[in-house]
């Protein structure tokens, strides 16, 4: 009966484990697709803003 009870606490330790891996895992692709979601989005920011610097660039005087 002991060593039944040391399997499935193995069993249930192993699963926990592996779980929590999985779990690990999930977060730090998510962490890494988010960072990268944000840089792109800063990016279409600054060439939106450089697009438009451009369109009235000949309009607007740079210096004060």
């Amino acid at each position: 009966m002991k060593n039944i009870e040391e399997r499935y606490n193995k069993f249930r330790e192993n699963q926990k484990r592996r779980f929590s891996n999985k779990m690990k895992t999930e977060s730090e692709k998510y962490a890494i697709s988010k960072e990268k979601h944000l840089q792109d989005v800063k990016l279409e920011e600054e060439l939106m803003e450089a697009k438009t610097f451009k369109k009235y660039e000949g309009y607007v005087s740079t210096i004060n």
